[in-house]
């Protein structure tokens, strides 16, 4: 492996190779520099090391762990078996919810979660499923753990019908709270972890 550098530029090269599969080192860090130049970020790698981490990180991966970082596609994700049917649903709405914003598509891995919080948080509302569902996909690229408390949080707040067992009003502040205490959104992209905080 290449000298070691902020497991988070590893994550993004993973995702980036993953959604232009075709892309060689070059256009790789092309993006990564700009995504660092939006965010404020100094510590991205240079071409050369992008280049072999594609060599020696990406094309070490099964074609199953490749198959997380392609992009999603209703009905072909589901027919590769990339997701489950089950989850086509809310596929297609976070299809919907990127397009709107004028995002690109997401990759399987990020569907994948966001399928799996619209379980967990059916009637959370789209954007706050979308930023939580963001954070469990890429906690695992930047070596994060699943932020402490969010059982809880996910309990507590319910379906976020209106009340909870008591009758009292359980507001989704506590959900949104919990969101904005992990990141700052910086753009649809990606997230930055908060140390301001």
């Amino acid at each position: 492996m290449p000298a070691k550098v902020d497991v988070y530029w590893e994550g993004r090269v993973k995702s980036i190779k993953g959604k232009h599969q075709n892309w060689g080192a070059g256009r790789t860090f092309q993006e990564l520099k700009q995504e660092a130049e939006k965010s404020g970020r100094q510590d991205y790698p240079s071409e050369r090391w992008v280049g072999k981490y594609l060599r020696e990180g990406w094309d070490e991966l099964t074609d199953g762990q490749k198959q997380r970082y392609a992009l999603l596609s209703w009905p072909e994700s589901m027919e590769d078996g990339a997701l489950p049917w089950e989850a086509s649903a809310a596929a297609l709405e976070l299809l919907a919810y990127l397009n709107d914003l004028h995002s690109s598509r997401p990759n399987h891995e990020e569907a994948l979660w966001f399928w799996r919080v619209t379980q967990a948080a059916p009637d959370a509302p789209l954007d706050l499923r979308y930023d939580l569902s963001t954070i469990l996909a890429t906690r695992p690229l930047m070596g994060y753990p699943v932020p402490e408390g969010l059982e809880s949080v996910l309990a507590h707040a319910g379906p976020y019908r209106q009340t909870n067992q008591g009758g009292h009003i359980r507001p989704i502040e506590d959900l949104e709270n919990f969101v904005k205490g992990w990141f700052r959104i910086s753009d649809i992209e990606g997230y930055v972890p908060d140390t301001a905080g």
